[in-house]
């Protein structure tokens, strides 16, 4: 039984199918805009906004200062990883659960995981408990190629589907 390839920096374990988490409705000028499941409304700059505020007030004043992390959670927009009831809380310091009983990591535990590794570009990792994907999307901006394993199906296959749409 042969590992499926996924695109490149990513390899993952088993196939499944797209699962949209949030959706875009409409724009505000140029801007697409997400409605959450409560109604709420987000122009994609105030995630960016959010995903700042996270690597400032979570990350740097924690003490992590490797700009190829920071650059990297910078990169990776998690409201893509959590489900869309939890849109709004994508950037909060706290881990949120996902699917099979599973969560996705708090912010700076990710951060701290990565910088702890010291990568260096063009490394090889192997990840495992794939879980959202998230972390294996801030490990791809950093290395060469990721390879990550999750044993729950409807993981797997959302993260493989998600890490696909994002060019992972």
């Amino acid at each position: 039984n042969q590992p499926a390839v996924c695109p490149p920096a990513i390899v993952c374990e088993v196939e499944f199918e797209l699962r949209s988490l949030i959706s875009l409705t409409d724009r505000r000028g140029d801007l697409p805009v997400i409605r959450t499941t409560s109604g709420n409304e987000f122009a994609m700059t105030d995630f960016e906004q959010l995903r700042q505020r996270m690597i400032d007030h979570q990350m740097r004043a924690r003490g992590l200062r490797e700009q190829t992390v920071l650059d990297a959670i910078s990169a990776v927009p998690r409201e893509e990883f959590v489900p869309a009831a939890l849109v709004e809380s994508a950037y909060s310091d706290t881990p949120l659960p996902i699917a099979a009983g599973q969560t996705i990591s708090q912010p700076y535990i990710v951060a701290l995981m990565t910088d702890a590794l010291e990568l260096k570009f063009g490394e090889r990792v192997l990840e495992v408990g794939t879980g959202s994907g998230y972390a294996a999307a801030i490990l791809a901006e950093i290395a060469g190629e990721v390879y990550t394993i999750e044993r729950h199906k409807i993981l797997a296959d959302s993260a493989r589907t998600r890490l696909r749409a994002m060019g992972y």
